[in-house]
């Protein structure tokens, strides 16, 4: 398809694999398009497996359209999404771990995240399961053996098989185990900023961001419905959310604006409630902290830099719980903020030497493994036939097939593939 519109087309034809070419590209009514090198990369040593151009041309867009309308009034057509990973996944290049991965990698938000990703694709999670499968693959014949040379079987043979078939149950719960430090690095975790007006929401969200997205004015209400912005703490990406003050609306707009804020204070993971230090105790934010009580929230007393007044006592104590003194005009205490929400953003999670993460399709798929190999290991325990233990251990395998895209259908490779996007 390249030599139709590129110069020296028998060359380019007969090119050998790897080899960088000088051309002028023409449309197919012979005008000229742009100058170019084209790069011949042929199977099966691409990435797809097949024979592969790329085009360099020079930058802006007229360029990429006029060589674009060129190459489909020559016969091409444009590459659906993901369609060379999945070529590539077709013609044996990569397993579909590795192409979820390259999905992760397009999609992280944080350094931490591609690097989890990158691991993927150079086949972490692939090796653990097939490491995994093939143990459990020995397990299968030994039970068939079994099958064969009953009167042979010792109880030493039956210990052996229940050894073999808790270590592969513990070794698929310990990367079940890491999906939600996985989950976390691919999704982020969304923080809602929610609290009345006026006491400081906006410039809060301005100073962690160390940017000005948000307006801030002394009027109380100046932000009428949400703004969001991602932001890195310790390699998790956070979905930070500014939300109007919540008060009785005056108007549809504002009403509408207070109602996203209130479904940001259920539906996120943490919230920063926001009250105001400079205040004596006010009943509106006495109502915001109890209201969040209960659910994963920071509790944060804006204005440190003014008067304390009877919002706060010993320092940071309102009522329902301590508080965090900050000044989001200053920074007093924005460190010791920050500090606090990467602590819990990252509750639980103990970030493995091998960042190679399975993501939630694995995840289920494991799942089920698991509980295959549960029936197995109490059947076995319990005395059963080696074919009936077999039936089981036989699931369990083809569960993780479906890891690595051993055993997988057509419908699961297209909703896989429609989330990349177009053309990778």
């Amino acid at each position: 398809m390249a030599a139709r519109v590129a110069a020296r087309s028998d060359a380019i034809r007969s090119a050998p694999t790897h080899t960088v070419h000088h051309t002028w590209l023409r449309d197919t009514n012979g005008r000229l398009v742009d100058e170019a090198l084209l790069t011949v990369m042929r199977a099966p040593r691409t990435f797809t497996g097949e024979d592969v151009v790329e085009l360099g041309l020079h930058g802006g867009a007229v360029c990429v359209r006029r060589t674009l309308r060129a190459l489909l009034a020559a016969g091409a057509r444009l590459a659906d999404r993901g369609e060379f990973s999945k070529r590539a996944f077709l013609n044996g290049r990569i397993d579909l771990s590795r192409a979820e991965a390259i999905i992760d990698l397009i999609r992280s938000r944080t350094e931490l995240g591609a690097r989890s990703a990158l691991a993927g694709i150079a086949g972490g999670v692939a090796r653990r399961t097939e490491e995994i499968e093939n143990r459990l693959i020995d397990v299968l014949a030994r039970l068939e053996l079994n099958l064969d040379f009953q009167d042979d079987v010792q109880a030493a043979g039956r210990e052996e098989i229940a050894r073999a078939l808790d270590a592969a149950a513990g070794d698929v719960r310990e990367l079940e185990r890491r999906a939600p430090w996985g989950r976390r690095l691919r999704d982020g975790v969304t923080i809602a900023i929610v609290g009345r007006p006026n006491v400081g929401k906006s410039s809060l969200f301005n100073a962690l961001l160390e940017e000005d997205r948000a307006l801030v004015s002394e009027t109380s209400g100046t932000t009428r419905d949400y703004l969001e912005a991602w932001l890195d703490l310790g390699g998790v990406p956070v979905r930070l959310v500014d939300t109007a003050g919540q008060r009785d609306a005056r108007e549809d707009v504002e009403a509408a604006g207070v109602a996203r804020a209130q479904r940001w204070e259920r539906e996120a993971d943490l919230r920063l409630v926001v009250i105001d230090a400079s205040e004596p105790g006010s009943p509106e934010d006495a109502e915001v902290v109890v209201r969040t009580k209960g659910r994963p929230r920071v509790l944060v007393a804006n204005k440190s830099d003014r008067e304390v007044g009877a919002s706060t006592s010993g320092g940071g104590e309102p009522a329902g719980g301590a508080a965090l003194l900050v000044s989001a005009r200053t920074g007093e205490g924005l460190d010791e903020l920050r500090a606090r929400l990467e602590q819990l953003v990252r509750e639980g999670d103990r970030e493995p030497e091998d960042l190679s993460l399975p993501n939630e399709r694995h995840v289920e798929s494991m799942r089920r493994a698991a509980a295959a190999l549960d029936l197995a290991r109490a059947s076995w325990q319990e005395g059963a036939t080696e074919e009936v233990v077999a039936g089981d251990v036989r699931d369990a395998i083809s569960a993780l097939g479906e890891v690595t895209g051993r055993v997988v259908d057509e419908v699961v490779l297209d909703r896989i593939f429609a989330q990349f996007c177009i053309g990778k």
